[in-house]
């Protein structure tokens, strides 16, 4: 480099100029310990979170092409670090507080490593490590530069940075100036570099002024009216369960887009008033809303923090984070998007020198430890404003030409970082082709990338949807090309097949019993009817009930016991032309008189004893209303006749519960009946051999195909009285005795089975002869799944979902163990559609969602029911015409809810839309914490519902049995769950309340004890080291109107107060690290994880000794008076 004049060589504005870079320096480097600007101190308390992990670093990544002078190249980095005092900081904690300082004389070295011989993924790999290294900012925060020697005349260059010493912007200056310094050394040259501006230690300064000045409140009032209300946490479908905490471990999808998309989007921003990086912005949320429903979707979005010029050239983190908000409340059209977003861009960007960091404490709602505050995914476009060759250095393509550089070349290398971060980010440029790069940057610890890829495909359809009419509703815009829909609807659709010519399952019964007439059909206790003796009983009765003269498709109830001639009384009802209606003698009969007046029904088969209850209760009906009540001994003759039955004729009505707390009668054919029957049979391989447990009551549909279908295929019906089917003893014992070869139970009972089972030790031999056992009723937890198949591995399951409406079950899932896939969820998947069904997964306007996206079930196909028996009205809002099918007249029913298919096409079930709480913003399902809670030990069942306390404040509220203790069932969730998924009241009951089929209650969970869960007791220390910390918690927190069993996020901590807690902690002696903290929030939780520890030896940092600056000073301050 060209040697430096003397200083009597300079000029007065020279001399003046000397003096004020001398100050400046000095004031970086000699005054000693400065604060962190409050976005340092954020990622300062990252970096301790973080622990053994190197987050939150940056890199340049690149190839060199071209005789690189070593020699030289060192000298300038040298240059660059005294030059810049954000090269060559130090961090540390004083008196609890971060501080920073320059380290004076640091002397940079180059690292070099021979790759001459490595592959190129040795090369990756090896990058990777030096990445992710934990960056020791307690020693030097300086850069870590590598040059990775390959060729002759080739190199690789890592820089790796972290984010706290400085931004992407800083790199690119730190880039460009290092090119200048080089190109100038290398020509025999001085560098014309103007001094910098300003110090880092002055930029802090500056914002600390500005933040605290009347500026400062104009900022704050913004931001605190911007985020005021729920934040809602995106809540996108993901492939795995979301972590306790971040992991950080990510990866990127490069995506391009042709030019012309490009084109077409700057002509759309441009029409509209607005920039690409809104246009792009508002497909980007438009897309995160479609996929997760959420009416408020919020993407962060960084901005340079450079407002000022001479801020320009300055090394240092000076980006800031913004949230940026998008409402979809009332279906926008994309053009009113548009416009929603140019005001939130306008308004962010001139409030962007609020810290984001600062904007937490304004929220309304506590932080979760995995999730990160405010926004959970980020949306950037890059544009280089300084050095735009370099910005070919970023999301490189393929054929992205070389880096001018000196008289060198860069190659542009795709390199992995800071992608575990968020959820989900999308990096954009537009490239000098003008195409548009994305990198989709996304944590695996969430999502395959599998799911990435389609979710890009989905936002280039997007994009062309947005770009060919803007004035559609964001709703209405396609996610899907039709291919992709036609494959949906393909997946969505069970297998084909033709229905037999019989037009009833009695006649398909009566077709078994002329083939093997000797067989049993039917054992009720010690009865044991054969196919023969069976049809004499069903043949005799239907000429019976034909006497009674009723009219075409009469409908007639059973009020009989379950047992043969209940059976009888299905196939016989039938076989003379009516449907049947199953109903329970143990209901009240104040509901069973309800039903019978008023769903048509003038004959009631019943027993004498049943009819004088109920004849009871219709004498508060007008006569007109009651119906005749007849035993099976007082009906008429037989007749000689019976009548033919219509293909398309009503089989069974079964009745429901209603919202209104009406019961629904659902009207089902015989069609469908046929169909679900012949489900059943083909995939459970149900053969003569076969002896199926009927279990389930009248008033449980499962009643309707474990009565009949065994008859259709010569098997067995062995009738479980309903004292031996409710009792899991008596449940196991008949099951073995009578070699039971199908069972199915809801899973509360199946529970109460395994309960008894692993009681008395019972091995898998005692169920030798059982072939299946079928879940059903309500949703099956993947752990008691796992329970199952570990007590009997050699027993599959196969897994039922269906609803009344459409013929009992339309989506099976067999296993035989549970898969990678299988363990993700809480609930066991339902599989795919029987035979002749569909199963559809839609949004609100009926359209196909992509895979992975929660959308609700639609079932169409044979099975769907006529509807509401005298209810026009709610059978209009549940069954819709099919918009799929080519069958006239076809309708899908609307379930209600909430799925999602898998990329194999099996759907996962999520729960009823109208069990879904809404708590903070966050969208939880019950089931997921249900499930984690009956995984302790001590948990048998559980419940959770949202209520609210008399304060009006809602509370999640945990229901349930077993020896747990309310405080160990506390730990177990906070060791498995996210705090805003921890109920704040837990309530132990002696059982669950359950309804007739055996499901879950939750109307009649009991309210908790609000006397004793409404204000905290504040609970006094009881052990040494729970009074270290409380007196810690009350140093720190400025307050003491708390006890041990109080959230420390909850009385006022926040990050930084844990890492001066974690402090003052280790000088007590007593170590825990500021991770534990989010997981152990409470001072009992604290002190019992808390290791103790001798004490610390501290050894104070060597001074720096400063120089004697007071000529300079005058001189300089004198200066700056003229």
């Amino acid at each position: 480099m060209s040697s430096v004049p003397a200083i009597s060589e300079l000029t007065a504005q020279a001399k003046r100029q000397l003096l004020k870079d001398l100050l400046r320096k000095r004031l970086g480097e000699e005054d000693g310990w400065f604060p962190l600007s409050p976005s340092q101190e954020a990622l300062w308390f990252l970096w301790k979170l973080a622990e053994e992990k190197g987050t939150y670093h940056i890199a340049v990544p690149v190839g060199i092409r071209g005789p690189l002078d070593v020699a030289v190249f060192e000298r300038c980095w040298q240059t660059l670090i005294d030059r810049h005092l954000g090269l060559r900081l130090q961090f540390a904690e004083r008196d609890g507080k971060p501080m920073q300082r320059s380290i004076h004389n640091h002397r940079f070295v180059l690292r070099h490593i021979d790759a001459s011989s490595w592959t190129e993924e040795q090369l990756a790999n090896e990058m990777r490590s030096e990445y992710v290294r934990r960056i020791d900012l307690e020693a030097s925060a300086s850069p870590s530069v590598i040059l990775y020697k390959r060729k002759p005349g080739e190199a690789v260059l890592l820089i790796v940075l972290h984010h706290i010493a400085g931004d992407l912007w800083s790199l690119i200056v730190t880039m460009d100036e290092l090119r200048i310094l080089y190109d100038a050394e290398q020509n025999g040259r001085r560098a014309e570099l103007p001094p910098p501006a300003i110090t880092l230690q002055h930029a802090i300064e500056w914002q600390a002024r500005q933040l605290s000045s009347s500026a400062g409140d104009r900022l704050r009032q913004y931001w605190q009216q911007e985020l005021q209300g729920d934040l809602p946490l995106l809540d996108l479908p993901t492939d795995r369960p979301r972590p306790l905490q971040r992991s950080f471990a990510g990866s990127m999808y490069l995506q391009t887009m042709d030019a012309e998309l490009a084109a077409d989007l700057q002509r759309l921003a441009a029409d509209n008033g607005v920039t690409l990086f809104s246009a792009l912005l508002a497909a980007y949320l438009t897309l995160l809303h479609r996929f997760s429903g959420q009416q408020t979707v919020i993407a962060g979005t960084p901005v340079a923090g450079r407002s000022r010029k001479e801020l320009e050239p300055l090394v240092g983190d000076m980006v800031n984070m913004v949230p940026l908000r998008a409402e979809f409340d009332g279906n926008p059209t994309f053009r009113d998007l548009l416009k929603q977003m140019r005001s939130r861009v306008t308004g962010a960007i001139a409030h962007g020198d609020f810290p984001f960091s600062l904007m937490l404490p304004l929220l309304e709602q506590p932080m979760d430890r995995n999730r990160t505050p405010v926004f959970q995914t980020m949306f950037v476009l890059q544009r280089f404003q300084r050095y735009p060759d370099f910005s070919r250095s970023m999301l490189p393509t393929e054929d992205i030409s070389p880096i001018p550089f000196a008289g060198l070349e860069l190659i542009p290398m795709l390199f992995a970082q800071q992608e575990g971060q968020y959820d989900l980010s999308l990096e954009m440029k537009q490239d000098e082709q003008g195409r548009l790069i994305g990198g989709w940057r996304y944590s695996t610890s969430l999502f395959d990338l599998e799911t990435i890829q389609r979710l890009a495909a989905h936002f280039v359809t997007l994009l062309r949807g947005v770009v060919s009419d803007p004035g559609l509703p964001v709703a209405s815009y396609a996610l899907m090309t039709p291919d992709e829909t036609e494959r949906f609807l393909q997946d969505g659709r069970g297998a084909t097949r033709e229905l037999p010519a019989e037009k009833t399952v009695c006649e398909l019964f009566l077709k078994q019993a002329h083939l093997t007439p000797n067989a049993i059909a039917l054992c009720v206790g010690e009865r044991i009817l054969t196919y023969a003796e069976l049809e004499k009983e069903v043949d005799r009765l239907a000429r019976r009930i034909h006497g009674l003269q009723l009219p075409p498709g009469f409908l007639m109830p059973i009020l009989l016991p379950r047992g043969v001639e209940f059976i009888t009384a299905i196939l016989a009802i039938h076989r003379a032309g009516g449907a049947f209606l199953p109903m329970d003698p143990r209901h009240p009969m104040a509901r069973t008189a309800g039903i019978v007046t008023e769903g048509g029904t003038p004959v009631v088969l019943t027993t004498a004893g049943i009819r004088t209850e109920l004849q009871a209760e219709l004498r508060t009906y007008p006569e007109a209303l009651r119906c005749r009540l007849l035993t099976l001994e007082e009906l008429p003759q037989p007749e000689p006749t019976l009548p033919d039955v219509p293909a398309n004729g009503l089989a069974y009505v079964m009745f429901t519960s209603g919202s209104t707390g009406k019961p629904k009668g659902v009207m089902v054919e015989h069609r469908g009946m046929i169909n679900h029957v012949l489900g059943k049979l083909q995939d459970l391989g149900i053969t003569a051999m076969d002896r199926v447990a009927q279990t389930g009551p009248q008033s449980f549909d499962i009643v309707v195909w474990q009565c009949v279908a065994p008859l259709v295929a010569g098997a067995s019906v062995w009738v479980f009285t309903d004292d031996e089917a409710e009792n899991p003893h008596t449940l196991l014992e008949r099951s073995r005795d009578n070699r039971i070869t199908v069972l199915q139970l809801v899973p509360s009972m199946l529970t109460a089975l395994l309960d008894e089972a692993e009681s008395a030790a019972t091995s898998a031999a005692s169920l030798q002869q059982l072939r299946w056992m079928v879940p059903t009723g309500d949703a099956f937890p993947t752990v008691l799944a796992e329970r199952w198949l570990a007590l009997f591995p050699h027993v599959p399951l196969l897994n039922t979902y269906g609803s009344t409406e459409c013929s009992d079950d339309q989506c099976h899932y067999a296993l035989d163990r549970l898969e990678g896939s299988d363990l993700a969820v809480p609930v066991v998947s339902i599989g795919t559609p029987i035979a002749n069904m569909t199963a559809y997964v839609l949004d609100g306007a009926l359209r196909p969602v992509p895979v992975g996206v929660a959308g609700e079930l639609y079932i169409g196909g044979a099975g769907v029911g006529r509807g509401y028996a005298g209810q026009p009205e709610l059978t209009a809002q549940s069954f819709l015409p099919d918009p799929f099918s080519t069958t006239s007249g076809a309708r899908l029913y609307r379930t209600r809810d909430r799925v999602r298919r898998r990329p194999d096409g099996r759907i996962d079930f999520m729960g009823r839309n109208d069990h879904v709480i809404k708590l903070q913003g966050l969208r939880i399902e019950p089931r997921e914490i249900e499930a984690v809670m009956v995984r302790h030990p001590d948990v048998l069942q559980a419940a959770v519902l949202l209520l609210h306390d008399p304060w009006r404040q809602p509370r999640l509220t945990g229901y349930y049995t077993g020896t747990a203790t309310s405080e160990s069932l506390l730990r177990w969730l906070a060791e498995h769950l996210p705090q805003s998924m921890i109920p704040s009241v837990l309530c132990s009951l002696a059982q669950l309340p359950m309804n007739s089929s055996g499901k879950l209650d939750r109307k009649q969970l009991p309210e908790p004890d609000w006397g004793s869960t409404g204000q905290m007791d504040v609970i006094a220390p009881q052990t040494p080291a729970e009074q270290a910390l409380y007196d810690i918690w009350q140093a720190v927190l400025g307050r003491s109107d708390f006890g041990t069993t109080h959230d420390f996020f909850a009385v006022g901590g926040d990050s930084i107060r844990s890492i001066q807690v974690v402090s003052r902690a280790r000088s007590a002696q007593y170590v825990f690290q500021v991770s534990d903290i989010f997981i152990h929030r409470t001072i009992g939780a604290l002190a019992r994880v808390a290791k103790t520890a001798m004490p610390i030896e501290t050894h104070e940092l060597p001074a720096i000794q400063a120089a004697d600056l007071a000529t300079a000073l005058q001189q300089v301050q004198f200066d700056e008076e003229d």
